[in-house]
Protein backbone atom coordinates (compact mmCIF):
# COMPACT_ATOMS: atom_id res chain seq x y z
CA UNK A 1 0.00 0.00 0.00
CA UNK A 2 3.02 2.32 1.10
CA UNK A 3 4.53 1.58 -2.59
CA UNK A 4 1.28 1.93 -4.12
CA UNK A 5 0.77 5.38 -2.35
CA UNK A 6 4.85 7.20 -3.52
CA UNK A 7 3.68 5.65 -7.27
CA UNK A 8 0.69 7.60 -7.29
CA UNK A 9 2.82 10.66 -6.20
CA UNK A 10 5.62 10.24 -8.81
CA UNK A 11 2.89 9.91 -11.08
CA UNK A 12 0.74 13.12 -10.39
CA UNK A 13 4.47 15.10 -10.10
CA UNK A 14 5.32 13.66 -13.07
CA UNK A 15 1.75 15.12 -15.15
CA UNK A 16 2.51 18.73 -13.31
CA UNK A 17 5.99 18.42 -14.92
CA UNK A 18 4.88 17.78 -18.45
CA UNK A 19 5.00 20.72 -20.81
CA UNK A 20 2.49 22.88 -20.13
CA UNK A 21 -0.68 22.47 -22.78
CA UNK A 22 -2.03 26.01 -22.65
CA UNK A 23 -1.00 29.87 -23.47
CA UNK A 24 -2.41 32.58 -23.27
CA UNK A 25 -1.81 35.69 -25.71
CA UNK A 26 -2.55 39.21 -25.70
CA UNK A 27 -2.83 39.96 -29.51
CA UNK A 28 -0.06 38.29 -30.81
CA UNK A 29 1.79 38.96 -27.87
CA UNK A 30 2.29 35.52 -25.37
CA UNK A 31 2.02 36.05 -21.36
CA UNK A 32 3.65 34.93 -18.66
CA UNK A 33 1.86 32.48 -16.52
CA UNK A 34 -0.21 34.55 -14.20
CA UNK A 35 0.38 37.93 -16.00
CA UNK A 36 -1.63 40.72 -15.33
CA UNK A 37 -2.66 43.95 -16.89
CA UNK A 38 -5.17 46.78 -17.54
CA UNK A 39 -7.57 47.39 -20.49
CA UNK A 40 -8.39 51.03 -20.95
CA UNK A 41 -9.31 51.24 -24.49
CA UNK A 42 -12.74 51.21 -25.95
CA UNK A 43 -15.08 51.37 -29.22
CA UNK A 44 -18.16 51.74 -29.99
CA UNK A 45 -20.13 48.45 -29.89
CA UNK A 46 -23.83 49.31 -30.36
CA UNK A 47 -26.05 51.97 -29.72
CA UNK A 48 -29.59 50.95 -27.12
CA UNK A 49 -31.80 53.74 -28.25
CA UNK A 50 -30.49 57.04 -26.16
CA UNK A 51 -27.53 54.69 -24.76
CA UNK A 52 -23.93 53.91 -26.40
CA UNK A 53 -22.43 50.77 -25.21
CA UNK A 54 -18.93 50.52 -25.45
CA UNK A 55 -16.18 47.61 -25.75
CA UNK A 56 -13.17 47.22 -23.61
CA UNK A 57 -11.58 44.23 -25.57
CA UNK A 58 -8.86 42.33 -23.82
CA UNK A 59 -7.64 40.55 -26.99
CA UNK A 60 -7.54 37.75 -24.70
CA UNK A 61 -6.47 34.65 -27.58
CA UNK A 62 -5.96 30.54 -25.89
CA UNK A 63 -3.66 28.92 -28.00
CA UNK A 64 -3.14 24.87 -27.50
CA UNK A 65 0.58 24.47 -27.77
CA UNK A 66 0.75 20.48 -28.08
CA UNK A 67 0.67 18.30 -31.23
CA UNK A 68 -2.89 16.91 -29.92
CA UNK A 69 -6.13 18.19 -29.84
CA UNK A 70 -7.17 18.39 -26.17
CA UNK A 71 -10.15 19.11 -23.98
CA UNK A 72 -9.76 22.36 -22.45
CA UNK A 73 -11.60 24.05 -19.34
CA UNK A 74 -11.80 27.65 -19.13
CA UNK A 75 -12.96 29.89 -15.88
CA UNK A 76 -13.65 33.29 -15.67
CA UNK A 77 -13.65 34.37 -11.94
CA UNK A 78 -14.59 37.99 -10.69
CA UNK A 79 -11.74 39.46 -8.68
CA UNK A 80 -13.24 42.80 -8.18
CA UNK A 81 -16.93 43.45 -8.72
CA UNK A 82 -17.78 45.93 -10.96
CA UNK A 83 -18.28 50.02 -9.57
CA UNK A 84 -21.55 49.69 -12.10
CA UNK A 85 -23.15 46.72 -12.08
CA UNK A 86 -26.07 48.19 -14.10
CA UNK A 87 -23.97 49.87 -16.66
CA UNK A 88 -21.33 47.35 -17.25
CA UNK A 89 -21.00 43.53 -18.21
CA UNK A 90 -18.50 40.95 -18.82
CA UNK A 91 -18.95 38.93 -22.48
CA UNK A 92 -17.27 35.63 -22.17
CA UNK A 93 -16.79 33.22 -24.76
CA UNK A 94 -15.36 29.83 -25.32
CA UNK A 95 -17.32 28.12 -28.23
CA UNK A 96 -20.84 29.59 -26.68
CA UNK A 97 -21.13 33.15 -25.62
CA UNK A 98 -22.39 34.78 -22.13
CA UNK A 99 -22.94 37.71 -20.84
CA UNK A 100 -23.45 39.25 -17.08
CA UNK A 101 -21.06 39.57 -14.35
CA UNK A 102 -20.95 36.07 -12.94
CA UNK A 103 -18.30 33.57 -12.51
CA UNK A 104 -18.33 30.98 -15.57
CA UNK A 105 -16.68 27.65 -16.10
CA UNK A 106 -16.55 26.42 -20.11
CA UNK A 107 -15.63 23.72 -21.56
CA UNK A 108 -14.71 22.44 -25.34
CA UNK A 109 -11.80 21.35 -27.77
CA UNK A 110 -8.46 22.90 -28.81
CA UNK A 111 -6.89 21.86 -31.68
CA UNK A 112 -3.49 20.89 -32.01
CA UNK A 113 -1.03 23.76 -32.33
CA UNK A 114 -3.90 26.18 -32.73
CA UNK A 115 -5.92 28.88 -31.22
CA UNK A 116 -9.26 28.73 -30.27
CA UNK A 117 -11.37 30.13 -32.53
CA UNK A 118 -14.24 30.72 -30.36
CA UNK A 119 -12.31 32.03 -27.43
CA UNK A 120 -13.24 35.61 -26.39
CA UNK A 121 -13.01 38.46 -23.31
CA UNK A 122 -14.44 41.74 -23.05
CA UNK A 123 -16.16 44.19 -21.04
CA UNK A 124 -19.44 46.34 -21.98
CA UNK A 125 -19.75 49.52 -20.25
CA UNK A 126 -22.25 52.21 -20.97
CA UNK A 127 -20.20 55.51 -22.13
CA UNK A 128 -20.47 58.50 -19.86
CA UNK A 129 -20.66 56.10 -16.60
CA UNK A 130 -16.82 55.16 -15.29
CA UNK A 131 -16.67 51.77 -14.46
CA UNK A 132 -14.55 49.45 -13.50
CA UNK A 133 -13.92 45.06 -12.94
CA UNK A 134 -11.03 42.77 -11.80
CA UNK A 135 -11.59 39.24 -13.75
CA UNK A 136 -9.33 36.13 -13.79
CA UNK A 137 -9.29 33.82 -16.72
CA UNK A 138 -8.14 30.24 -16.16
CA UNK A 139 -7.36 27.31 -19.03
CA UNK A 140 -6.59 23.84 -17.45
CA UNK A 141 -6.88 20.30 -18.40
CA UNK A 142 -9.25 17.98 -15.88
CA UNK A 143 -7.77 15.12 -15.08
CA UNK A 144 -10.12 13.17 -12.86
CA UNK A 145 -10.54 15.67 -9.77
CA UNK A 146 -7.04 16.89 -10.67
CA UNK A 147 -6.57 20.39 -12.60
CA UNK A 148 -3.35 19.78 -14.98
CA UNK A 149 -1.76 22.64 -17.31
CA UNK A 150 -3.06 25.03 -15.53
CA UNK A 151 -2.54 28.76 -16.89
CA UNK A 152 -3.83 32.22 -15.74
CA UNK A 153 -4.00 35.72 -16.95
CA UNK A 154 -6.02 38.72 -14.76
CA UNK A 155 -7.60 41.94 -16.34
CA UNK A 156 -8.69 44.66 -15.10
CA UNK A 157 -11.04 47.01 -17.40
CA UNK A 158 -10.90 50.20 -16.50
CA UNK A 159 -13.11 53.07 -18.02
CA UNK A 160 -13.21 56.37 -16.95
CA UNK A 161 -15.63 58.97 -18.23
CA UNK A 162 -13.40 61.97 -19.30
CA UNK A 163 -14.97 65.19 -18.82
CA UNK A 164 -12.64 67.73 -20.39
CA UNK A 165 -11.35 71.50 -18.74
CA UNK A 166 -13.21 73.82 -20.79
CA UNK A 167 -11.76 77.14 -19.02
CA UNK A 168 -10.00 78.25 -15.71
CA UNK A 169 -10.49 81.75 -13.71
CA UNK A 170 -9.13 83.12 -10.80
CA UNK A 171 -10.77 84.91 -8.07
CA UNK A 172 -8.65 88.09 -9.16
CA UNK A 173 -7.29 89.49 -12.17
CA UNK A 174 -5.14 92.56 -10.72
CA UNK A 175 -3.32 92.68 -6.77
CA UNK A 176 -0.85 95.02 -4.93
CA UNK A 177 1.28 93.79 -2.23
CA UNK A 178 4.25 95.35 0.21
CA UNK A 179 7.66 93.27 -0.16
CA UNK A 180 7.40 90.38 2.35
CA UNK A 181 3.43 90.00 2.10
CA UNK A 182 1.64 87.19 0.61
CA UNK A 183 -1.58 87.10 -1.13
CA UNK A 184 -3.50 83.48 -1.71
CA UNK A 185 -4.63 83.10 -5.10
CA UNK A 186 -7.48 80.44 -6.03
CA UNK A 187 -8.32 78.84 -9.19
CA UNK A 188 -11.78 77.82 -10.41
CA UNK A 189 -11.85 75.04 -13.22
CA UNK A 190 -15.04 74.45 -15.36
CA UNK A 191 -16.53 72.23 -15.39
CA UNK A 192 -17.21 71.65 -11.79
CA UNK A 193 -17.70 67.76 -12.83
CA UNK A 194 -14.64 68.20 -14.90
CA UNK A 195 -12.34 64.63 -14.35
CA UNK A 196 -8.69 66.55 -14.62
CA UNK A 197 -8.85 69.44 -12.29
CA UNK A 198 -5.22 69.59 -11.21
CA UNK A 199 -3.35 73.07 -12.14
CA UNK A 200 0.49 74.46 -12.24
CA UNK A 201 1.11 78.04 -11.02
CA UNK A 202 4.11 79.87 -12.15
CA UNK A 203 5.03 83.25 -12.05
CA UNK A 204 6.42 85.50 -14.64
CA UNK A 205 9.49 87.02 -12.48
CA UNK A 206 9.94 84.69 -9.67
CA UNK A 207 12.52 87.11 -8.03
CA UNK A 208 9.56 89.79 -7.71
CA UNK A 209 6.98 87.58 -6.62
CA UNK A 210 7.39 83.97 -6.17
CA UNK A 211 4.01 81.32 -6.22
CA UNK A 212 3.61 78.04 -4.64
CA UNK A 213 1.78 74.66 -5.75
CA UNK A 214 -1.16 75.84 -4.36
CA UNK A 215 -1.18 79.61 -5.61
CA UNK A 216 0.09 81.35 -2.41
CA UNK A 217 2.13 84.31 -3.67
CA UNK A 218 4.84 85.85 -1.85
CA UNK A 219 5.97 89.31 -2.77
CA UNK A 220 10.13 89.88 -2.78
CA UNK A 221 10.80 92.68 -4.53
CA UNK A 222 9.08 95.83 -6.13
CA UNK A 223 8.02 95.86 -9.42
CA UNK A 224 5.38 93.76 -11.57
CA UNK A 225 5.14 89.87 -11.82
CA UNK A 226 2.23 88.14 -13.56
CA UNK A 227 0.50 84.83 -12.16
CA UNK A 228 -0.18 82.23 -14.24
CA UNK A 229 -2.42 79.14 -13.45
CA UNK A 230 -2.73 76.67 -16.27
CA UNK A 231 -4.62 73.85 -16.10
CA UNK A 232 -2.99 70.23 -17.03
CA UNK A 233 -5.86 68.74 -19.02
CA UNK A 234 -6.57 71.35 -21.94
CA UNK A 235 -3.34 73.94 -20.73
CA UNK A 236 -5.92 76.81 -20.31
CA UNK A 237 -4.76 79.97 -18.29
CA UNK A 238 -5.93 82.82 -15.86
CA UNK A 239 -3.43 85.37 -15.11
CA UNK A 240 -3.55 88.39 -12.48
CA UNK A 241 -1.00 90.91 -12.51
CA UNK A 242 0.54 91.56 -9.21
CA UNK A 243 2.40 94.87 -8.57
CA UNK A 244 4.80 94.80 -5.64
CA UNK A 245 5.19 97.65 -3.74
CA UNK A 246 8.54 98.85 -0.75
CA UNK A 247 7.21 98.62 2.31
CA UNK A 248 7.86 102.74 2.61
CA UNK A 249 4.52 103.27 2.85
CA UNK A 250 4.06 107.15 4.06
CA UNK A 251 1.69 108.10 7.05
CA UNK A 252 -0.36 110.62 7.12
CA UNK A 253 0.29 114.01 7.85
CA UNK A 254 -1.52 115.58 10.24
CA UNK A 255 -1.66 119.05 8.51
CA UNK A 256 -1.72 119.77 4.38
CA UNK A 257 2.06 119.87 3.72
CA UNK A 258 1.96 119.79 -0.41
CA UNK A 259 -0.45 121.35 -2.06
CA UNK A 260 -0.09 119.77 -5.19
CA UNK A 261 -1.07 116.61 -4.49
CA UNK A 262 -1.28 114.77 -1.24
CA UNK A 263 -3.22 112.59 0.98
CA UNK A 264 -3.70 114.10 4.58
CA UNK A 265 -6.00 113.51 8.21
CA UNK A 266 -7.75 115.77 9.56
CA UNK A 267 -9.34 113.77 13.06
CA UNK A 268 -11.16 110.81 11.47
CA UNK A 269 -11.30 112.83 8.12
CA UNK A 270 -9.42 111.51 4.94
CA UNK A 271 -8.94 114.38 2.69
CA UNK A 272 -6.73 114.95 -0.72
CA UNK A 273 -5.17 117.84 -2.20
CA UNK A 274 -4.63 118.24 -5.96
CA UNK A 275 -4.41 120.42 -8.77
CA UNK A 276 -5.59 119.41 -12.04
CA UNK A 277 -6.57 120.89 -15.22
CA UNK A 278 -8.53 118.15 -16.80
CA UNK A 279 -12.33 117.09 -15.63
CA UNK A 280 -11.16 113.32 -16.65
CA UNK A 281 -9.72 112.84 -13.34
CA UNK A 282 -10.75 109.44 -11.45
CA UNK A 283 -9.67 108.86 -7.67
CA UNK A 284 -8.85 104.85 -7.20
CA UNK A 285 -8.09 103.97 -3.93
CA UNK A 286 -7.03 99.86 -2.96
CA UNK A 287 -6.17 97.86 -0.28
CA UNK A 288 -3.02 95.67 -0.33
CA UNK A 289 -4.82 92.88 -1.79
CA UNK A 290 -5.94 94.76 -4.62
CA UNK A 291 -9.72 95.17 -3.93
CA UNK A 292 -11.26 99.04 -4.85
CA UNK A 293 -12.33 100.32 -1.80
CA UNK A 294 -12.91 103.77 -3.11
CA UNK A 295 -13.58 105.71 -6.60
CA UNK A 296 -14.67 109.15 -7.07
CA UNK A 297 -14.96 111.65 -10.10
CA UNK A 298 -12.25 114.74 -9.56
CA UNK A 299 -12.95 117.81 -10.66
CA UNK A 300 -10.50 120.41 -12.30
CA UNK A 301 -8.51 122.90 -10.15
CA UNK A 302 -7.29 123.43 -7.34
CA UNK A 303 -8.94 121.37 -4.63
CA UNK A 304 -9.18 119.84 -1.25
CA UNK A 305 -11.28 116.32 -1.47
CA UNK A 306 -12.59 115.06 1.47
CA UNK A 307 -13.22 111.51 1.33
CA UNK A 308 -16.74 110.57 2.33
CA UNK A 309 -15.58 106.88 2.90
CA UNK A 310 -13.91 106.20 6.23
CA UNK A 311 -10.83 103.56 5.57
CA UNK A 312 -10.07 100.92 7.89
CA UNK A 313 -6.71 101.06 9.87
CA UNK A 314 -4.43 99.51 6.96
CA UNK A 315 -2.04 100.84 4.37
CA UNK A 316 -3.65 101.59 0.61
CA UNK A 317 -2.61 102.68 -2.54
CA UNK A 318 -4.27 105.84 -4.04
CA UNK A 319 -4.13 106.15 -7.77
CA UNK A 320 -5.53 109.24 -9.80
CA UNK A 321 -6.31 108.30 -13.52
CA UNK A 322 -6.86 111.37 -16.66
CA UNK A 323 -9.10 109.26 -19.29
CA UNK A 324 -8.15 105.82 -17.80
CA UNK A 325 -4.53 106.31 -18.01
CA UNK A 326 -2.59 106.53 -14.78
CA UNK A 327 -1.24 110.06 -13.99
CA UNK A 328 0.11 109.44 -10.45
CA UNK A 329 0.18 107.00 -7.48
CA UNK A 330 0.83 107.27 -3.57
CA UNK A 331 0.86 104.78 -0.95
CA UNK A 332 -0.51 105.75 2.50
CA UNK A 333 -1.56 104.37 6.17
CA UNK A 334 -4.38 105.27 7.64
CA UNK A 335 -4.22 105.14 11.38
CA UNK A 336 -6.48 106.54 14.11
Amino acid sequence: MKRLLILSIILILTISAKAQSFMFYRGEQPLDDNAEFTVTDYQEYMKLGDITVLSLESELRLKNITDNDVQATVTQTIVENPTDFVSGSLSFCFNSCYTGNVNRTLTGTISANSFSVGYHADFYVYEGISNRIKVKYTAYILDGLAKTNLKTVTVTYAYENHIPVTDVTLDRTTASLTVGNTLQLTAAVAPDNATDKNVTWTSSDPGTASVDESGNVTALAAGTAVITVTTEDGNKTATCTLTVYDDNSTELAETNINPSFNVFQEGNQLKLNYSFDSNACQLEIYNLMGQKVAQHALASGTVTFSLPERLAKSVYICTVKNNKKTITTLKFIVKY
